[in-house]
């Protein structure tokens, strides 16, 4: 017997009914009709591409947000994709490092029937860059009465936008009983516990003589005279205990009684030590 097949489309939301029918007819006019309907509907997720893997990042080189997410469907040709982004703060995002913050970087995609896809970026971000010390002086030698004051050192930092406490030590070595040295450290810290150091030696040394006040001095007496000798004060630039010690020395004149004495002051400093 002859069969025919015709078919029919019923739409709905989401899908459609296919009814495909089968007519047989045999020589008497006489038919029999069988049917099948295909239900077709979008059940199947979207499928987003191009995804950027998880990333760790310094707070000063954050990653760009992907611009070529996009998403492909069974059904649909043209899917959309909206993207999110949510900033989390805590310690130890990253499980490792004292603080930092994570960026959820967050990509939905939604067919035509409401079947939807999520995707999620975490970018976290961590701090593990010392501050830089700014106006550290170099080492230098100076005279003991000559030493530099020391300078305001300020301090820079990649994540951290205020103003970091800067703190200075200053330790005092001795070299021998004439020179000694200043170790002046400077020592900062940021909000994440990174920190940095730098330090300036400064070598203190005495190249420079006592002096006497006043000037030297002549007298001429007659042989039965008492000179009146005034000793000198003598004054360093380094200390202040200056150790004075005397010396005289005859010298014959012309005649018998005639003769000249010459006193000597000796200054040297008394090392106590630094």
């Amino acid at each position: 017997f002859p069969v025919t097949i015709s078919s029919t489309t019923n739409t709905f939301d989401c899908g459609y009914d296919i009814v495909r029918t089968w007519t047989a007819t045999d020589d008497c006019g006489n038919t029999a009709s069988a049917s099948q309907t295909v239900h077709v509907t979008d059940t199947t997720n979207p499928t987003i591409l191009n995804m950027p893997a998880d990333v760790i990042a310094s707070c000063d080189n954050i990653p760009a947000v992907a611009t070529d997410v996009y998403a492909n469907d069974n059904c649909d040709a043209s899917v959309s994709v909206v993207y999110s982004q949510n900033i989390v703060d805590g310690p130890s995002v990253d499980g490792i490092n004292p603080c930092g913050y994570a960026i959820y970087r967050t990509w939905t995609a939604t067919d035509e029937c409401g079947n939807e896809t999520i995707a999620t970026q975490v970018v976290t971000i961590v701090d593990t860059t010392a501050p830089e010390l700014v106006g550290v002086p170099a080492n230098t030698t100076v005279e003991c009465d000559a030493i530099p004051v020391a300078p305001v050192v300020t301090a820079v930092d990649n994540c951290d936008t205020f103003d970091m406490e800067v703190v200075l030590t200053e330790n005092i070595l001795p070299i021998d009983e004439c020179s000694y040295m200043i170790v002046r450290t400077w020592t900062v810290e940021d909000n994440c516990w990174n920190y940095s150091t730098a330090s300036q030696i400064i070598t203190v040394i005495d190249t420079t003589a006592p002096v006497f006040e006043g000037q030297d001095s002549e007298m001429t007496l007659e042989c039965n005279m008492q000179p009146s000798v005034i000793a000198p004060i003598a004054y360093d630039n380094c200390d202040n205990d200056v150790e004075v010690t005397f010396g005289s020395q005859d010298f014959a004149g012309d005649c018998e009684n005639s003769w000249t004495t010459v006193y000597t002051w000796t200054a040297r400093p008394i090392v106590t030590g630094k």
